[in-house]
């Protein structure tokens, strides 16, 4: 399984440089009346060097910690990613 970052874009539709002067940029009403622009997909797989670099690490006795900003699942595919051993890795949620 691969895990994308995926980012979505919109503005206002209005002439350059102008903003309306009824304009609120309160959370509840900034993203109203938007123009969608466009979508990006980011991936951003481990180098290639990482999966020896564990491997290293391991065999010497350190404990490898992942630790992301990312949701669970994809600390989960970054794991299996990087080492065979991943089906060893113990997932501890912080919030």
């Amino acid at each position: 399984m691969q895990t994308w970052l995926g980012v979505a874009c919109a503005c206002w539709h209005l002439p350059p440089g102008q903003l309306p002067e009824n304009i609120s940029l309160e959370e509840a009403t900034v993203e109203r009346e938007l123009v969608f622009l466009g979508m990006a997909g980011i991936m951003d797989p481990p180098r290639p060097e990482v999966a020896q670099a564990i491997s290293v690490a391991m065999q010497a006795g350190i404990r490898v910690i992942i630790m992301t900003g990312d949701a669970a699942q994809t600390a989960l595919n970054v794991a299996s990613a990087c080492w065979s051993g991943c089906q060893k890795v113990r997932l501890r949620v912080s919030r």
